[in-house]
Protein backbone atom coordinates (compact mmCIF):
# COMPACT_ATOMS: atom_id res chain seq x y z
CA UNK A 1 0.00 0.00 0.00
CA UNK A 2 1.29 3.45 -0.97
CA UNK A 3 1.91 5.73 2.03
CA UNK A 4 -0.18 8.87 2.37
CA UNK A 5 1.60 12.01 1.16
CA UNK A 6 1.33 14.89 3.61
CA UNK A 7 2.23 18.55 3.13
CA UNK A 8 2.55 21.12 5.91
CA UNK A 9 2.35 24.87 5.31
CA UNK A 10 4.17 26.99 7.89
CA UNK A 11 3.07 30.42 6.76
CA UNK A 12 1.47 33.34 8.56
CA UNK A 13 -2.30 33.56 8.09
CA UNK A 14 -3.27 35.74 5.15
CA UNK A 15 -3.46 35.81 1.36
CA UNK A 16 -0.15 34.00 0.76
CA UNK A 17 -1.12 31.03 2.91
CA UNK A 18 -4.64 30.93 1.48
CA UNK A 19 -3.29 30.96 -2.08
CA UNK A 20 -0.69 28.28 -1.43
CA UNK A 21 -3.23 26.11 0.34
CA UNK A 22 -5.54 26.32 -2.67
CA UNK A 23 -2.63 25.74 -5.04
CA UNK A 24 -1.30 22.68 -3.17
CA UNK A 25 -4.78 21.18 -2.92
CA UNK A 26 -4.71 20.76 -6.72
CA UNK A 27 -1.80 18.28 -6.56
CA UNK A 28 -3.21 14.75 -6.69
CA UNK A 29 -0.09 13.43 -4.94
CA UNK A 30 -0.85 15.48 -1.80
CA UNK A 31 -3.49 13.67 0.23
CA UNK A 32 -3.25 15.56 3.53
CA UNK A 33 -2.62 19.31 3.72
CA UNK A 34 -2.06 20.84 7.15
CA UNK A 35 -1.32 24.41 8.24
CA UNK A 36 0.74 25.93 11.03
CA UNK A 37 0.94 29.63 11.83
CA UNK A 38 4.13 29.59 13.85
CA UNK A 39 7.08 27.47 14.88
CA UNK A 40 5.54 25.93 18.00
CA UNK A 41 2.74 24.47 15.89
CA UNK A 42 5.28 23.25 13.32
CA UNK A 43 7.12 21.17 15.91
CA UNK A 44 3.92 19.69 17.35
CA UNK A 45 2.36 18.91 13.95
CA UNK A 46 5.63 17.78 12.42
CA UNK A 47 6.16 15.06 14.98
CA UNK A 48 2.56 13.86 14.65
CA UNK A 49 2.14 14.09 10.86
CA UNK A 50 5.68 13.31 9.66
CA UNK A 51 5.09 15.44 6.53
CA UNK A 52 6.69 14.65 3.20
CA UNK A 53 6.73 18.31 2.16
CA UNK A 54 7.09 21.37 4.38
CA UNK A 55 6.62 24.83 2.90
CA UNK A 56 8.08 27.48 5.21
CA UNK A 57 7.83 31.24 5.02
CA UNK A 58 11.12 32.84 6.07
CA UNK A 59 10.84 35.50 8.75
CA UNK A 60 8.18 33.88 10.92
CA UNK A 61 8.14 35.02 14.53
CA UNK A 62 9.45 32.44 16.90
CA UNK A 63 13.00 32.58 18.21
CA UNK A 64 13.92 36.21 18.75
CA UNK A 65 16.98 35.79 16.51
CA UNK A 66 17.73 37.70 13.34
CA UNK A 67 15.79 36.18 10.45
CA UNK A 68 18.74 34.50 8.78
CA UNK A 69 19.97 32.79 11.98
CA UNK A 70 16.41 31.84 12.87
CA UNK A 71 15.94 30.21 9.48
CA UNK A 72 19.20 28.27 9.85
CA UNK A 73 18.15 27.00 13.31
CA UNK A 74 14.71 25.95 12.03
CA UNK A 75 16.05 24.09 9.00
CA UNK A 76 18.76 22.32 10.99
CA UNK A 77 16.20 21.16 13.53
CA UNK A 78 13.84 20.03 10.74
CA UNK A 79 16.59 17.99 9.11
CA UNK A 80 17.43 16.42 12.48
CA UNK A 81 13.85 15.67 13.58
CA UNK A 82 12.21 15.00 10.21
CA UNK A 83 15.00 13.81 7.90
CA UNK A 84 12.63 12.44 5.24
CA UNK A 85 10.73 15.74 4.88
CA UNK A 86 11.54 17.89 1.86
CA UNK A 87 11.67 21.64 2.59
CA UNK A 88 10.61 24.45 0.29
CA UNK A 89 11.42 27.87 1.74
CA UNK A 90 9.80 31.11 0.60
CA UNK A 91 12.10 34.11 1.06
CA UNK A 92 11.92 37.87 0.59
CA UNK A 93 15.56 38.82 0.08
CA UNK A 94 19.01 37.57 -0.90
CA UNK A 95 20.15 37.20 2.72
CA UNK A 96 17.26 34.87 3.54
CA UNK A 97 17.89 32.98 0.29
CA UNK A 98 21.55 32.44 1.12
CA UNK A 99 20.75 31.43 4.72
CA UNK A 100 18.12 28.90 3.60
CA UNK A 101 20.43 27.33 1.02
CA UNK A 102 23.32 27.16 3.48
CA UNK A 103 21.09 25.54 6.11
CA UNK A 104 20.02 22.75 3.77
CA UNK A 105 16.64 23.75 2.33
CA UNK A 106 15.79 21.49 -0.60
CA UNK A 107 14.45 24.36 -2.70
CA UNK A 108 14.51 28.10 -1.97
CA UNK A 109 12.35 30.51 -3.95
CA UNK A 110 11.42 34.15 -3.70
CA UNK A 111 7.85 35.05 -2.80
CA UNK A 112 5.96 35.82 -5.98
CA UNK A 113 7.55 32.94 -7.90
CA UNK A 114 5.62 32.11 -11.07
CA UNK A 115 3.07 29.31 -10.77
CA UNK A 116 4.37 27.08 -13.62
CA UNK A 117 7.85 27.02 -12.10
CA UNK A 118 6.40 26.42 -8.63
CA UNK A 119 4.50 23.40 -9.98
CA UNK A 120 7.79 21.99 -11.26
CA UNK A 121 9.51 22.59 -7.90
CA UNK A 122 6.78 20.84 -5.93
CA UNK A 123 6.61 17.91 -8.34
CA UNK A 124 10.38 17.56 -7.99
CA UNK A 125 10.15 17.55 -4.20
CA UNK A 126 7.34 14.98 -4.18
CA UNK A 127 9.01 12.63 -6.67
CA UNK A 128 10.15 9.31 -5.22
CA UNK A 129 13.91 9.17 -4.58
CA UNK A 130 14.41 6.67 -7.44
CA UNK A 131 12.74 9.08 -9.87
CA UNK A 132 15.05 11.87 -8.72
CA UNK A 133 18.12 9.69 -9.33
CA UNK A 134 16.84 8.73 -12.79
CA UNK A 135 16.25 12.37 -13.77
CA UNK A 136 19.68 13.39 -12.47
CA UNK A 137 21.33 10.70 -14.56
CA UNK A 138 19.53 11.92 -17.68
CA UNK A 139 21.14 15.40 -17.44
Amino acid sequence: MKPITTALLVIQPGPLRNSLKSFLSTFPAIEVLAEARDMSVLWRLGRELRPDLIVIEAGLPGYGLDQERQLAVILKRLKDELPAARCLVLVENAEQHQAAEAAGADIVIFKGYRAPELVHCIEELLAPPAALADSAGAN
